[in-house]
């Protein structure tokens, strides 16, 4: 554990900014001077003490009576007061600089998690399409929501606390070793021992713990996404009782689990309850050994009380700490490898493109891997050349799973091909920069209407923080959805939730008013219209190659008759894609 501990905190430099390596370094110049004030704490208790036990002899010491003459002291009492007033206020500050470098660690711990998370949801949100089709969504979601948390707030902020009370209680050690070694040696060994002996009998259990509520947490997460945003299958085949009981199941698992880490954390407190009764007595039993009267044992038991009532939290806040390390180390071991890459800024050529010419797809050829490990991968498409001229309308059409739609999203620059090339007006796209900028080129409207959780004028003009109004009204008539939009109370202001509101005519509908809305160089439409009646279809079908006559457009259709407006048509065969007009 020691060593992976170790390991870490020099890979730590690894994830962090150069800022954050800053503020760390800030904090632990704060946590180091926290520990002097915890010692300047001891200090000033023990001669307190002394002479509060000698107040008749106090002004007996040289030191005392210069000190009480310097400041016009009298009396034994105002010595005593002005004493004590100094140990109140330096107590005092010590609590207030304890609280500050507490806050701090935390406060760098939550600025921690949210850069991990914000970095960690950049790095996948950039990553192209087909790194997203063979990954699960559901652990990638967990990986920069939960997985972070864990690192930062379960692993991050433990090992600076487990620092900082590393610090004070060395600090301490050595000030009560230069007191009293014996004694000194005899209860650190003794409460080194036991930790010792409980962490190593606990440490395996809990990081196998860890690595089970990475187990349940992924299971909860398989089955509590899809149970509410496929709220309508779920629904439809009665599923929720099925989902209820497995999501019942694995909460409880992961509770079950959760109660054990935090009750085996609780054990050395116990010890430690125990130790400082058994400590305490056996250096009282030691001390009168050595000095014989209570009088002289009285300061240096005081201070060995105060010593104690600071290193007993400490040691256990350095156990709990070692105890969320190793309980949240898998989170580490999971996405450490993404965290790293996430901080790699990939600098590219960036080409600004405007569409003059046309798009070439050159010897192009994709295949999905098979879906299990001994499968092979199977061509979709393969050698496949084509030619798309500015303002063209492209009819497609061919049976299901003939690759219509996979050519579709490389056309988009949604999957590159693993041969051939894509030339958008006779430059190569080849870098993630490129893919970028020629999307914008793009409008890509697919059957399953997408949809955001937002009001009907942000989905149609894509988030746009002022939309322009006209734009939005002829985009509606020209998808025909302005007639039912107009019927709703709030209109375009109308909040959409998930798939509640409209029909699945009526989303797809307002999918395709943002093709009409956005009008860029480049339109793809992929069985865009499938939910739509006859005369409804029709009617779009029109105002699409009408309102696009002089814009390239792509349409990917089932039907025939909604092809005929095309310059020119391609079928997809078992032969590839055969040019029938």
């Amino acid at each position: 554990m020691i060593k992976n501990i170790i390991l870490f905190n020099q890979n730590l430099n690894k994830l962090l900014t150069n800022d954050q390596k800053k503020g760390l370094n800030t904090f632990r110049l704060i946590s180091f001077i926290n520990a002097l004030v915890e010692l300047i704490g001891i200090s000033v208790i023990v001669p307190f003490i002394f002479c509060i036990l000698n107040v008749e002899k106090i002004f007996n010491y040289p030191i005392i009576v210069n000190i009480s003459n310097v400041f016009g002291i009298s009396s034994e009492f105002n010595f005593l007061l002005i004493l004590g007033i100094i140990c109140i206020i330096i107590t005092f500050l010590i609590g207030i600089i304890s609280f500050y470098a507490n806050f701090k660690s935390i406060e760098f711990s939550q600025k921690l998690s949210i850069d991990f998370k914000s970095r960690l949801f950049k790095y996948y949100i950039n990553k192209n399409y087909f790194y997203h089709l063979t990954k699960n969504s559901n652990e990638l979601i967990n990986n920069f929501l939960g997985e972070t948390a864990r690192i930062s707030e379960g692993i991050i902020l433990p090992l600076i606390t487990l620092q900082l009370k590393l610090i004070i209680i060395l600090l301490i050690f050595f000030s009560l070793l230069y007191i009293e070694p014996i004694p000194t040696i005899l209860i650190f060994f003794l409460i080194t021992f036991f930790y010792l002996i409980v962490y190593k009998n606990i440490s395996k259990k809990i990081r196998s713990l860890g690595l089970k509520t990475k187990i349940y947490n992924d299971q909860i997460g398989k089955y509590g996404y899809p149970s509410i945003n496929d709220i309508k299958n779920t629904k439809i085949y009665g599923l929720e009782e099925m989902y209820y009981r497995y999501i019942k199941y694995f909460f409880k698992k992961d509770s079950n689990i959760r109660i054990t880490i935090n009750s085996l954390t609780l054990i050395p407190k116990q010890i430690i309850d125990f130790l400082l009764i058994f400590g305490a007595i056996t250096t009282l039993l030691i001390f009168l050994k050595i000095y014989g009267k209570i009088d002289n044992l009285l300061p240096i038991l005081g201070a060995y009380i105060y010593a104690a009532a600071k290193i007993i939290p400490q040691a256990n806040n350095i156990y709990a700490s070692f105890s969320s390390i190793k309980n949240n180390l898998p989170a580490y071991d999971n996405i450490f490898l993404d965290l790293e890459n996430s901080l790699i800024e990939h600098k590219n050529n960036i080409k600004n493109f405007s569409f003059k010419k046309n798009i070439s797809l050159k010897n192009i050829s994709f295949g999905y891997p098979g879906r299990k490990k001994d499968q092979k991968r199977k061509d979709v498409i393969t050698n496949l050349n084509l030619a798309i001229s500015n303002n063209n309308h492209i009819g497609i059409f061919g049976k299901s799973g003939n690759g219509k739609s996979t050519l579709a999203d490389i056309i988009s620059g949604l999957i590159k091909p693993e041969t051939g090339s894509i030339f958008f007006d006779e430059v190569e796209i080849k870098s993630e920069s490129d893919y970028y900028n020629y999307r914008k080129q793009i409008c890509y409207i697919s059957q399953a209407p997408f949809l955001l959780n937002e009001t009907l004028e942000k989905n149609i003009a894509f988030l746009e923080k002022n939309p322009d109004y006209v734009k939005l009204k002829d985009a509606a008539e020209l998808s025909c959805c302005s007639d039912f939009i107009n019927t709703l109370p709030n209109k375009f202001k109308t909040q959409v939730t998930n798939r509640l509101n409209f029909s699945g005519g009526q989303s797809q509908r307002i999918s395709l008013a943002r093709a009409f809305y956005l009008n860029r160089p480049i339109s793809i439409f992929d069985e865009c219209t499938s939910s739509l009646d006859n005369e409804t279809e029709q009617k779009v079908v029109k105002n699409i190659f009408n309102y696009f006559k002089n814009k390239t457009l792509i349409f990917i259709s089932h039907k025939i008759k909604n092809l005929e407006r095309c310059d020119e048509i391609y079928e997809f065969t078992s032969k590839g894609l055969v040019k029938n007009k």
